[in-house]
Parts: structure tokens; C-alpha cells; sequence
């Protein structure tokens, strides 16, 4: 049950639900609303960081900054993360704990033959271009007139005119035959959460550039890394095959609630 506000916080200590749990489940941001009702209550709370909550707290520099870390450290009884990089930034504040990815349907997708048009798909919001390193997918573009660059998420150029090649799609209700016809993911934001894009594209075979460490991607931490990257890949036939099998591997609702579940086990042992 989401708890967005005060009187629904109220509602939910006061539920049948909350009084039959063993335990406090706190998803991304929430202050300290998790941490008093579990304590409050004797129940254990965990906490599993999702990305914009992890990356704010650690650019945090307020004078609140050690009550929030102690906190942070204190209140949650069993800390989560939904990649390998906000487990190595939070390890360095002392919080530390397992990674749980988040896993959604579209990621049991088959590998599937690359298609027979190369071309490029990333995504941006509305006035984030440069955030989400889309200023690197517009210079590529501009580089390489003859390959196809879909970007999902925005319509309007903004204060850059994209060149003819690049196709501004929005959002889309059909999101899985744009990934089906895309060669190549580029994905380098500055901060990220849960990587469910790139796994969609890995899990169908597709090749992922990505600033962040994941298998099956090529890392690429600027321009000269990305163009790099994307020569390479777009003299490649085959799917990718590293990528699709990391994803079967690792990235399956049975393979994460089974790291959960060991988790949690070790948690109650060490109790």
C-alpha cells in the first residue's frame, strides 16, 4: 500500500493489512514516515533504493546530512538495490546490503534476429535532454546521416533541431515493437535507477551502449567512448547473444525473489 500522504499513513497504520505484516516494506523516497511506523509498531523495515532516492541522499550536503546518514543506517533493517553501482555508492556511507533487481514481464522476451535496417533508439524527457546524454545521441546522429535515431519520450526538439535522421517518437503504447526494430540502445544519464530498458533490449538480443557498468553493454562514458561503441556494434550480425543469456541468467522473477528470499534469510539468521 503506498503511503503519499500523512492521512494515508494514518489509514494504513490503521489497516488489517499492516497489523497482519511481519514487516515494513519501504519502495524508493518516503522521509522518515517508514522508519517511525515500523519502529513505532515493532515491525522490521526494508528498504529498497530504486535511484532518484539513492542519488539525492548521496548528494545531499545539508546540514542535516549526518542525522539523515545515521538514520538511514539505523532505521532500516535490511537495505536493498536495484543495481551494483547504488550498492557501491551507499557501501561508502556505510549502508550497506544486496541487490535486488527490479524484473517486469518484458524482460522474459526471447532473443531475437537482429533487424535488417541499423538504426538507434534512446530516450529522453521533456527539457532533460542533457541529463539523459542526449546531447551525445544528437552529435552521433549528426555524424551518421544514413542510420535511423528514434528517441522515446519527447516530441518537441527543444532548442536543438534534431537532423533529418533522428525521429521523435513521444511516448508510445506499443513499446516493444520500437525495441523489436531497434539495433542498439544509447543510454548515458548522468544518475540512473533500475535499468529496465537496456535489460529489454538485452533480452531480445539488442546491444546496449550504457554509461553505467552492466553485462552485456558496452560502456561508454562519453562521445568519443560512445562513437567507439557504436562502430563497433554496427559491424555485428549476429544478436547478442552475452546480453540475452545475462538476462535469462539473472534477470527472471524466479532468479530475483530467490536473491530476496536469501536476503531475508540471512537477515533473520544474523538476528
Amino acid at each position: 500500500m503506498p503511503i503519499d500522504t500523512y492521512p494515508g499513513a494514518a489509514r494504513w497504520l490503521l489497516s488489517r493489512d499492516f497489523w497482519r505484516a511481519d514487516a515494513v516494506f519501504q519502495c524508493g523516497t518516503g522521509g522518515v514516515k517508514y522508519i517511525l511506523a515500523a519502529r513505532l509498531f515493532g515491525k522490521p523495515l526494508i528498504r529498497h533504493w530504486i535511484g532518484t532516492d539513492a542519488w539525492t541522499f548521496l548528494a545531499d550536503r545539508s546540514p542535516l546530512r549526518r542525522l539523515r546518514c545515521w538514520l538511514a543506517r539505523r532505521g532500516p533493517a535490511l537495505h536493498l538495490f536495484v543495481t551494483d553501482e547504488m550498492a557501491r555508492g551507499l557501501a561508502e556511507v556505510g549502508i550497506e546490503g544486496t541487490v535486488v533487481r527490479y524484473v517486469t514481464r518484458a524482460m522474459h522476451a526471447a532473443s531475437e534476429p537482429l533487424p535488417k535496417e541499423f538504426s538507434v533508439l534512446t530516450y529522453w524527457l521533456p527539457g532533460r535532454r542533457s541529463f539523459y546524454g542526449g546531447d551525445v545521441v544528437l552529435a552521433l546522429a549528426r555524424e551518421l546521416p544514413e542510420v535511423r535515431f528514434r528517441v522515446l519520450g519527447v516530441t518537441d526538439p527543444e532548442d536543438a533541431e534534431p537532423p533529418p535522421n533522428v525521429e521523435l517518437l513521444g511516448f508510445v503504447d506499443d513499446i516493444e515493437a520500437v525495441v523489436r526494430r531497434a539495433s542498439v540502445l544509447i543510454r548515458m544519464p548522468q544518475t540512473d535507477g533500475a535499468p529496465n530498458l537496456p535489460i529489454e533490449m538485452l533480452a531480445r538480443g539488442r546491444y546496449v551502449i550504457y554509461n553505467k557498468p552492466l553485462p552485456g553493454c558496452h560502456l561508454a562514458r562519453d562521445l568519443d567512448e560512445a562513437r567507439r561503441a557504436l562502430a563497433e556494434i554496427r559491424t555485428l550480425r549476429a544478436a547478442n547473444d552475452t546480453g540475452a543469456r545475462f538476462v535469462r541468467e539473472e534477470c527472471t522473477l524466479e532468479h530475483q525473489a530467490a536473491t530476496l528470499a536469501k536476503a531475508i534469510d540471512r537477515w533473520c539468521s544474523a538476528r
